[in-house]
């Protein structure tokens, strides 16, 4: 059922693109229909240059992902749990929340070169504060009635996390390893566009946008969602193996 409400979505949604181009509410030269994009999709898809960039765009956003998580739910099940270090940095965080990754992206960039490092770093930074900031929220609201009575059996601090506070946080991880996927593209996107490396997705909008192939241009963006899309789906898949108990037939 839930596939087919989606296929019906997105055929709406084609069929309303279809509609304003018909209608040309936007000026033809700037804009590209449904058929023009499926046509120039074939042309595109024949030549290996798509999938370097894909290739190259997908490693760059998984390595970034990676490391956001390793940093993000570690920290963020600490901060959650000991509210004296939340006390701490709990301003700090909220102070990098407020600054755009991207700005980072320069000093990366002097600091480790024009190579990839530079970009996944510069997501990895925006990602893991994201994630952190998720976590530690959740983990601060967990009932602390299970806590207690296994403080009372004597367990452990290294015990109480691996069999209490993981599993009961899990949710939060899930919620913080969706939104940390997005915001994951997003920068290594714009970092790409920024200053072009040869490959990659944001680097071909800069290079489509320059020869002004506009139906070349939806296409990527197609491809840049399908990236996100792909991803997401893919965290879903392990949230139902990992949060079973919460999974409704």
């Amino acid at each position: 059922m839930k596939v087919h409400s989606g296929t019906l979505g997105l055929t709406i949604i084609v069929a309303i693109w279809q509609l304003v181009d018909l209608l040309q509410l936007f000026n033809p030269i700037y804009f590209a229909s449904p058929l023009e994009v499926l046509a120039e999709s074939f042309d595109i898809l024949s030549t290996s240059t798509i999938y370097s960039d894909i290739s190259h765009t997908v490693l760059r956003v998984l390595t970034a992902l990676v490391i956001s998580l390793l940093v993000g739910v570690p920290v963020g099940l600490l901060l959650g749990y000991y509210s004296k270090i939340h006390a701490l940095f709990g301003g700090f965080l909220d102070f990098m929340r407020s600054i755009p990754p991207v700005v980072f992206f320069p000093l990366f960039y002097i600091a480790l070169g024009p190579n990839d490092s530079s970009r996944i770093m510069t997501a990895a930074l925006g990602a893991s504060v994201l994630g952190i900031l998720v976590v530690s929220k959740y983990t601060m609201q967990l009932d602390k009635t299970r806590l207690h009575y296994f403080r009372s059996l004597n367990f452990s601090q290294f015990m109480l996390f691996k069999n209490i506070i993981w599993y009961e946080s899990l949710p939060a991880v899930i919620v913080a390893a969706k939104a940390i996927s997005s915001w994951v593209v997003v920068i290594i996107i714009v970092t790409e566009m920024l200053v072009g490396p040869k490959h990659g997705l944001g680097a071909r909008v800069q290079s489509v946008q320059i020869t002004n192939n506009i139906p070349d241009l939806f296409f990527t963006i197609i491809l840049i969602g399908a990236v996100g899309l792909i991803i997401n789906i893919l965290i879903t898949m392990t949230e139902k193996r990992l949060i079973f108990w919460l999974q409704s037939d």
